[in-house]
C-alpha cells in the first residue's frame, strides 16, 4: 500500500504541476491523520521529486490537549528529519471583536502563520543562496476527497454558483493539495500499514459545527443512496471546475466586447449579450474585487441585473465595502477604501498633463505640497539606457522613490494616473511584452492582503507601470531615441 500510494500521489502531483524540482514545500501538520499522511508521503517523495521539505504546526490554544498535539508533531518531525516551525496562538482571546466565528478566525490566523514561515524561509535563502535561482515556495495542505465532497455540499446548501460548487482545486496561488484525490479510508489504511499514529481532535465530532454535521450526518445518508457518493460528488466538482474555466474564457471575451474602460462596462452593449453571459461578465468583475467577491451571492447578482435593466439605474452597496453602480449608461464596481474625501466613491488621480487635462493628487499621500512629477520636453544631456537601469536598481527602502518613463514608449495610449488597484490590472513582465495579473505579482512578492488595496502606483489604463518599493514593469524604459521624460517621485511610508 505504501509504495503504491506514493506512486499514485507522485503521478497526481506531476499531472497537476504541484511540485517541481528545487521547489520549497512547507507541509501544514496539525497532527491529525490527514496531515500525518501528508508529511509521511512528502518525505517519501522528496528524493524522487527533488524538493526541499519543512513543516509548520499551529497550536490554536482552543483545546486543553492541543499541547499534546504540538509535542506529537515536533517528535514526528524529528524522527523524519524535517525542520518544523511551531506557532502558539490564543484564538479564544482574539475572537472578541473580530466579527468572525472561532473556525473562521482560526483559519485566518493559521494561514497567516503559514505565510510568515514561507517569508522567513525565503529571506533566509536570499542570504545564503547565490546561484540566482528562484524556486517556488509552496504550502502543502492535507485536503482529501472527503473534504472536497463536504465543501461542495456545504456551498450547495449556502447557495453557491458554478465557481463555488467546483470546490477545492489541486492548486491555488502558493497552496497545493497533493492528497485531494484520495479518500479518507485510503489515508487511514496507509497510516495503519506504515505504523503511524495520529492525534484525534475531539471537536471533529461536535455536530454544532456545520462541517461536522455534513461529515457525520449528510455524507453517511448520501452513501446509503450511493456507496460511492463521495467519489461522485468529487467527480462533479472536477467537471464544474472545467466548466467554470471554460465559461471564464468565454466571459472574458464577452467582457472585452462590452468594456469601455478599466472595469467599466457599456450598459447597451452588455444588454445585447446573452442573459447568461451578462451574469458571467459580472461574476468575473466580482472575482477581481479586492475581497474576491466574498459574501456576494446570487441575490446580490439578481439585484445588479435589476439595476442594469432599469432605465434609471442606481447603486447597490455590497459586502466588503464595495458598491455596484449603474448610471448614465455605464456600469462599474467601486471600492470604498479608495474613496474620495467625503464622497464615499473611488477616485483616480491623473498626473501627466501631456495626457490629462487636470491634476488631482489625493491629499495626505505625498505630503502637503507634493511634487509628483516633472515633464521634460527636451532630451536631457547625456540621456542613455543606463539612466533607466540605474533608477531600476535603486534602494527599495528609500523614503522617496523616483522612476523615469518615456511616455511615448508606453504599451497603451491611455492617461497615466496614480491610483489604487482595479479589476483587470496587469504588469508587463519582460521585453516580449508578456503580461502578468497584478494579483499574481502581489502574491509572488508576498504583499499582505490587508495592504494590497492601499498601495498607490502609476498606471496607464489597466497596465501598472511601477509599484514603488516592490517592482517596476518592463514598459516605458528610456533609450537614446527618447524625446520626452516623465519623472515620478513618490514618497514611501509604512502602510
Amino acid at each position: 500500500m505504501g509504495d503504491e500510494l506514493l506512486n499514485r500521489v507522485s503521478t497526481y502531483v506531476q499531472r497537476h504541476d504541484l511540485i517541481r524540482k528545487g521547489d520549497r514545500v512547507l507541509a501544514a501538520v496539525s497532527g491529525g491523520a490527514d496531515s500525518v499522511c501528508l508529511l509521511s508521503v512528502l518525505k517519501g517523495l522528496q528524493g524522487v521529486l527533488s524538493f526541499e521539505l519543512r513543516a509548520v504546526h499551529v497550536d490554536h490554544g482552543i483545546r486543553k490537549e492541543s499541547g499534546l498535539d504540538r509535542e506529537y508533531v515536533e517528535d514526528l518531525c524529528r524522527k523524519l528529519d524535517v525542520p518544523c516551525s511551531v506557532y502558539l496562538e490564543n484564538i479564544p482571546e482574539k475572537l472578541e471583536g473580530s466579527g468572525m466565528s472561532e473556525e473562521e478566525l482560526g483559519r485566518k490566523i493559521r494561514y497567516e502563520d503559514f505565510e510568515k514561515t514561507l517569508k522567513a524561509w525565503r529571506t533566509e535563502e536570499k542570504i545564503s543562496e547565490s546561484d540566482g535561482k528562484d524556486p517556488r515556495y509552496l504550502i502543502a495542505t492535507a485536503h482529501h476527497k472527503n473534504d472536497q465532497a463536504e465543501t461542495v455540499l456545504f456551498r450547495l446548501l449556502r447557495g453557491s454558483g458554478i465557481a463555488g460548487l467546483g470546490g477545492i482545486r489541486p492548486k491555488r496561488d502558493d497552496i497545493i493539495r497533493p492528497l485531494l484525490f484520495l479518500e479518507r479510508g485510503e489515508i487511514e489504511d496507509y497510516l495503519q500499514k506504515q505504523g503511524l499514529s495520529f492525534c484525534e481532535d475531539v471537536t471533529n465530532a461536535d455536530c454544532t459545527y456545520s462541517r461536522n454535521k455534513i461529515r457525520h450526518e449528510l455524507i453517511p445518508a448520501a452513501k446509503e443512496v450511493s456507496g460511492d457518493a463521495v467519489g461522485h460528488i468529487a467527480g462533479a466538482a472536477e467537471i464544474l471546475q472545467e466548466t467554470w474555466d471554460f465559461l471564464s474564457r468565454v466571459g472574458a471575451e464577452a467582457q472585452k466586447r462590452v468594456e469601455v474602460g478599466d472595469g467599466i462596462l457599456d450598459r447597451e452593449r452588455l444588454l445585447r449579450e446573452d442573459p447568461y453571459l451578462q451574469k458571467q461578465i459580472l461574476l468575473l468583475l466580482i472575482r477581481d474585487l479586492p475581497t474576491g467577491g466574498k459574501d456576494i451571492g446570487t441575490d446580490h447578482l439578481e439585484k445588479m441585473l435589476e439595476l442594469i435593466n432599469s432605465e434609471v439605474g442606481g447603486e447597490l452597496d455590497l459586502p466588503g465595502d464595495c458598491c455596484f453602480v449603474s448610471k448614465q449608461g455605464r456600469i462599474r464596481f467601486e471600492n470604498a477604501e479608495t474613496e474620495e474625501a467625503g464622497t464615499g466613491r473611488s477616485t483616480i488621480a491623473p498626473i501627466l498633463t501631456a495626457f490629462c487635462r487636470e491634476r488631482n493628487v489625493p491629499t495626505g499621500i505625498f505630503g502637503e505640497d507634493p511634487e509628483v512629477y516633472q515633464l521634460f520636453e527636451e532630451e536631457p544631456e547625456g540621456l542613455d539606457g543606463e539612466l533607466s537601469e540605474r533608477i531600476r536598481k535603486q534602494d527599495p527602502k528609500a523614503g522617496v522613490q523616483t522612476q523615469y518613463f518615456d511616455p511615448d514608449a508606453l504599451s497603451v495610449n491611455e492617461p497615466v494616473c496614480i491610483r489604487h488597484r482595479l479589476p483587470g490590472d496587469y504588469m508587463i513582465i519582460n521585453e516580449a511584452g508578456n503580461k502578468k495579473p497584478l494579483k499574481e505579482i502581489l502574491i509572488e512578492e508576498k504583499v499582505p492582503e490587508e495592504v494590497r488595496d492601499r498601495l498607490w502606483f502609476p498606471a496607464a489604463g489597466s497596465e501598472v507601470l511601477w509599484i514603488p518599493g516592490i517592482r517596476r514593469g518592463r514598459t516605458g524604459y528610456l533609450t537614446k531615441e527618447s524625446r520626452r521624460i516623465l519623472r515620478i517621485d513618490l514618497r514611501i511610508s509604512e502602510l
